[in-house]
């Protein structure tokens, strides 16, 4: 890009170009797979920003495994200055959609403590297989947050 007189840059001008990546969804006990299903992220970064989307669609041979669900970042988070840092805590929000019930669940994202991967969190708990309701094909979540990158 170059930079003229009279020309105002925007913080666009400055990012770096959407990417896509596959997250890895993972749990601490029985492993999810996507199956039939589909998951997949983009990210982009602006200087120390790192703004990231993940979705998963839920198909038919979909397995949610067991525990609270983590998707990987595409680029390590910065460490927490403490545990009650409000930049680290929550970084996002997200939506949950129930279709057999017909319900849409508003959620936030968060980065966990090793700082490389995110979290759903609804008023119960972390998003898992069971919770906040039982997955089935065409269920669907979307996760976005913005937090500082690692280096």
């Amino acid at each position: 890009m170059a930079l003229r007189a009279g020309r105002f840059v925007t913080a666009q001008d400055l990012a770096e170009p959407w990417v896509e990546y596959t997250p890895t969804w993972s749990t601490s006990g029985t492993q999810p797979s996507v199956g039939n299903g589909d998951l997949k992220g983009q990210w982009n970064r602006i200087s120390d920003l790192v703004h990231l989307t993940v979705y998963l669609l839920w198909g038919s041979t979909t397995t949610g495994g067991t525990n609270s669900w983590a998707f990987s970042l595409p680029s390590e988070a910065q460490a927490a200055l403490s545990p009650h840092d409000p930049w680290q805590i929550f970084v996002g929000s997200g939506v949950l959609r129930d279709v057999s019930a017909f319900n849409y669940w508003a959620i936030s994202s968060t980065v966990n403590a090793s700082g490389d991967s995110i979290n759903g969190v609804f008023s119960n708990g972390l998003v898992a297989g069971n919770a906040p309701f039982t997955w089935a094909a065409d269920d669907h979540l979307t996760l976005t947050a913005t937090y500082r990158a690692a280096s």
